[in-house]
């Protein structure tokens, strides 16, 4: 008995609502801007959600799911919110000096992923210091 999962129907759909997650986003752009602060963190996150979401997007015109196409589309999809919400941790430390708060307190891409993760869902566990 062979199980097939059709992986490309539940990432085309995980693609869009990627795609999707440019739209709140745009919040802390705006904010960033309106403040003074560097910008450049959250159109990076922006620009990644859109290329990402919609090249998923395109695997599949088929929309149909079933129950395990169902599951992986929602796994994959909070994985990729999470890998994409740390763009902003990560590109933001990048450019800091490792004397600033924000460089010393993420320390690295596991770190940001964590940060990521942990903000949606709400767990409020966090490897930040010095805020």
């Amino acid at each position: 008995m062979t199980i097939r999962v059709d992986w490309r129907s539940s990432c085309s759909l995980a693609g869009t609502v990627l795609k999707w997650l440019a739209v709140p986003l745009a919040a802390p752009l705006f904010l960033a801007i309106f403040d003074g602060d560097d910008p450049f963190p959250f159109v990076a996150a922006i620009v990644a959600t859109i290329v990402v979401g919609a090249t998923l997007e395109r695997l599949s015109d088929d929309r149909e799911l079933q129950q395990r196409e169902a599951f992986l589309m929602v796994a994959v999809t909070w994985l990729g919110v999470a890998v994409i919400g740390a763009v902003p941790f990560v590109v933001g430390g990048i450019g800091a000096d490792q004397s600033s708060a924000f460089a010393v307190s993420v320390g690295g891409l596991v770190n940001a992923a964590f940060e990521s993760m942990s903000g949606l869902t709400t767990t409020g566990a966090t490897v930040m210091s010095g805020w």
